[in-house]
């Protein structure tokens, strides 16, 4: 499943992630976009992890990393059902492609 938590309050973000949180069963990784490629994202959202079944994936602001969001539209419908992925996009732009695909693939809350 893909969550993506658009817009200003980060209050309410960090309780609703939080809650996430507390609430899974599972391993959790945090993630931030600078020090992510699209090779070690891949392994996050796609591949098997030995020591859980079920892995929270979460990954503030991806899009300020260039290089990976403008890859990272052809490979959204790759997340394994494993995966419960995250994204924390305070300022998400609507007018490009790859948001048109996340209202597809994800869950958006404002």
């Amino acid at each position: 499943m893909i969550r993506v938590l658009t817009g200003d309050n980060s209050f309410e973000i960090d309780r609703f992630v939080n809650e996430l949180e507390v609430g899974f069963n599972g391993q959790i990784n945090k993630l931030t976009s600078y020090k992510l490629d699209l090779n070690r994202l891949l392994d996050f959202i796609a591949g098997v992890d030995l020591f859980s079944d079920n892995k929270l994936v979460i990954i503030r602001q991806l899009s300020d990393n260039k290089a990976v969001w403008s890859e990272y539209e052809k490979w959204l419908d790759k997340v394994s059902d494993s995966v419960d992925l995250v994204l924390i996009e305070p300022k998400l732009d609507k007018r490009t492609a790859i948001y048109k695909k996340l209202q597809k693939l994800a869950d958006i809350v404002d």
